[in-house]
């Protein structure tokens, strides 16, 4: 028997499609109304996380806080028949180790175990599941979880270490996609129709999990249901920039989404899903992104060095975060190999982890044909060209910078991949699969 702890948007949708499935389902939430729905589902009701711990083996949870999870973990600790946690939220290393510590004392065992995906990829089955932990309970949470997931990667057995893949995760897929739209929008506002963009920017090397999927799916039709809350999305932030420092990098790129991030969502609904994010750089330009916004015909010539300016600033923002991000995993000893898989798994895949840091930057290539002093020219160029749109100082400015400050260190005729280099020395520790 297991027991399930945690029922809001994500834990719902897990705990919905486990039962469509087949698995008898203790559950438990704070919410009566969120245990009302699943009950209706099939599932068994409990009035406590000791509860389902006293008459399950395995318990999982997915809760929306760092101290959250801490506390249930200690609930669940006195239970009489619970054998293995299972921790599906993301709450950052420090608290995973501390929820093992707690367990352990009691004889229980705890997977490390962060989800990416939504609760869309939960409905569809295919999330991307991170597991960390002792290979046996990791096996039983795998198993117990394959109606949900549709990629699971088994990190190391250290609870932890999961958490710190899907920080990187996120911390590439939140930077795509902010940047993703503040350039959108900053086209839209110039007049150029936004699936035009978003068709042309696919093809080249801003290709992002943010162009292909959320844009055109929970932005286009303006249905804004991305999953994550905007203010869920900021925690998410916080917890991998304490990565970032404690990896001893200097902030960069990511910090400047945790910035722009913060930003928005003072002015927004923090409640509101994270893809209503668009909605600040559309209070500047005046424009909506949306599949009717924009000129009816056909991309005029004139419009081309806007579309390619764009994909390129969308391309050397995503390619910072990228290395910044596999930095922090290699600080943390996540095997660069595994990174990587993770990320052309879940939602932190672009044009560069499909087709560049396999190919030459864990190949020890750097051929990618572009140079640092070039990758400068073309953001500042699209910053002119963007001048106008009203948009206040974002994320470009902060690639831009990144960029610039990589030029000072390592020259500007230096192939932009080659910032992974100048990262690697930061951290010591290489971005190489072992022989």
């Amino acid at each position: 028997m297991q027991g399930f702890v945690g029922l809001g948007n994500m834990g719902a949708a897990i705990a919905e499609q486990l039962l469509d499935n087949g698995a008898p389902l203790l559950v438990y939430d704070v919410n009566a109304a969120a245990i009302a729905l699943l009950e209706k589902a099939g599932a068994t009701a409990c009035s406590s996380a000791r509860e389902i711990a006293d008459r399950a083996t395995l318990v999982i949870t997915c809760l929306p806080a760092p101290a959250v999870s801490l506390t249930i973990a200690q609930e669940i600790a006195a239970g009489a028949r619970v054998e293995i946690m299972a921790d599906l939220s993301t709450i950052g290393r420090s608290t995973i180790i501390e929820m093992g510590c707690v367990l352990a004392a009691a004889g229980i065992q705890l997977v490390d175990a962060p989800v990416s995906g939504g609760p869309l990829g939960a409905r569809m089955g295919t999330l991307s599941l991170m597991l960390a932990g002792p290979r046996d309970a990791a096996r039983r949470v795998e198993e117990t979880l394959s109606p949900v997931s549709g990629k699971t990667t088994y990190i190391g057995a250290a609870a932890g270490q999961a958490q710190l893949a899907k920080l990187v995760n996120n911390g590439i897929s939140m930077t795509a996609f902010l940047v993703s739209c503040e350039v959108v929008a900053a086209a839209v506002g110039r007049g150029l129709a936004a699936r035009d963009i978003v068709a042309y920017v696919n093809q080249g090397r801003g290709r992002n999990s943010g162009t292909v999927t959320k844009l055109p799916r929970n932005i286009l039709d303006r249905t804004f249901d991305v999953g994550p809350t905007l203010v869920s999305a900021l925690k998410d932030q916080d917890l991998f920039l304490e990565e970032y420092r404690e990896a001893s990098l200097p902030e960069g790129v990511i910090a400047g989404t945790r910035e722009l991030w913060g930003r928005t969502t003072s002015v927004l609904d923090p409640h509101g899903d994270a893809a209503t994010i668009v909605q600040y750089f559309e209070r500047f330009t005046g424009a909506e992104v949306t599949t009717t916004g924009g000129r009816d015909d056909a991309v005029r010539a004139g419009d081309h060095e806007l579309l390619e300016l764009a994909d390129d600033a969308i391309a050397f923002a995503v390619l910072a975060a990228t290395c910044e991000a596999v930095a922090v995993g290699m600080a943390g000893g996540i095997e660069p190999a595994i990174q990587l898989e993770l990320l052309n798994a879940g939602t932190a895949r672009s044009y560069w982890s499909e087709d560049i840091l396999g190919t030459q930057i864990l190949s020890r290539r750097f051929n990618s044909g572009i140079s640092i002093g070039k990758a400068c020219d073309r953001l500042q160029s699209y910053l002119e060209l963007a001048a106008g749109t009203g948009l206040p100082a974002g994320l470009v400015d902060s690639a831009l910078a990144v960029w610039k400050k990589a030029a000072t260190e390592i020259g500007a005729n230096r192939d932009v991949t080659e910032l992974m280099l100048l990262l690697e020395q930061k951290v010591g520790a290489k971005f190489i699969e072992r022989a």
